[in-house]
């Protein structure tokens, strides 16, 4: 227990670096295109994690590498279908539609993998999701254009990704080191391609462009992620994904302490339903923990 418990704070620590990155890739996008800024941050991200894991990878290798290849697919279309999506359709409804993943992940895990969720993880993830569309307050959702439908894919997308993560770092025969290494290569592999056919690759840029690109690449890309596939050892793919549900808290969080932007009731409402959400879904680890404390005399 005392391993889930430090599992559930690595993704939320992984959340609130992501919270703060939404800002990062929206200032990033105003001088570079999708195709070619993706390629130079998960090429930042390569290069961090290879330095990072350097040792253990090359002590053991990379032993099935098919499965860094399905992550990474996963999570490259995650991140196209979502920054394309922002070109059509509105910043608050991506954040919403978004985190549709919060709700497909179980539906996922028990149709692929048959697992079970408790019914308290269950409320916490009805609250959250009804705080998000609190919190984010997206537009007309009657209307759907094709921007929605691709910010929908990269929720399926993301939902995959954490299930599947959950999947292969349980399995005894891959360390989360040789596959958090073997997916970040895969990824960055696949993003060259577009991005030396659609882009014209330059480098004259500013500082601050490259300091958000160590941050993306380093922070967000290969600290992140590594932290999730090592917490995913030791939590569930459910309790992820709820936990994730905290990243549009962050990102108003950032927003009020960067940009001074004042949250509304109904949004503030949104941020303390979601919240309770993942602290109801904490509530299985935490009666566990209790009952294993030892007796008291007194």
């Amino acid at each position: 227990m005392q391993k889930t418990a430090q599992a559930d704070l690595a993704l939320v620590l992984t959340t609130l670096i992501w919270g703060l990155s939404f800002w990062v890739v929206k200032e990033s996008l105003r001088f570079e295109s999708i195709w070619w800024f993706l390629c130079l941050r998960f090429f930042m991200g390569s290069v961090a994690m290879t330095l990072l894991l350097a040792r253990p990878v090359l002590r053991t290798g990379v032993r099935e590498p098919h499965k860094g290849l399905v992550l990474a697919v996963f999570l490259y279309a995650g991140f196209v279908s979502q920054t394309m999506g922002l070109q059509y359709t509105t910043p608050s409804k991506s954040a919403f539609i978004t985190g549709v993943s919060v709700l497909l992940v179980p539906v996922l895990n028990r149709w692929l993998f048959k697992a079970r969720m408790r019914p308290v993880v269950l409320l916490g993830i009805v609250l959250a999701f009804i705080g998000m569309f609190l919190l984010t307050r997206p537009d007309d959702l009657r209307h759907v254009n094709r921007g929605d439908l691709l910010t929908l894919l990269c929720a399926a997308a993301f939902a995959l990704y954490i299930v599947f993560t959950g999947r292969y770092t349980r399995n005894a025969s891959i360390s989360f080191q040789e596959l958090a290494w073997c997916q970040m290569v895969v990824t960055f592999l696949l993003s060259v391609p577009p991005a030396l056919i659609w882009d014209t690759p330059h480098f004259a840029y500013g500082t601050a462009f490259y300091l958000a690109l160590v941050y993306l690449g380093v922070a967000c890309s290969a600290v992140a992620l590594l932290l999730q596939i090592w917490a995913q050892r030791y939590t569930s793919a459910v309790r992820t994904a709820l936990i994730f549900s905290l990243e549009p808290v962050f990102a108003a969080m950032f927003s009020y302490l960067l940009m001074n932007e004042r949250l509304s009731f109904a949004e503030l409402t949104g941020a303390a339903l979601i919240l309770t959400g993942v602290l109801i879904g904490e509530i299985p680890v935490l009666k566990l923990k209790t009952e294993r404390l030892p007796s008291s005399n007194v």
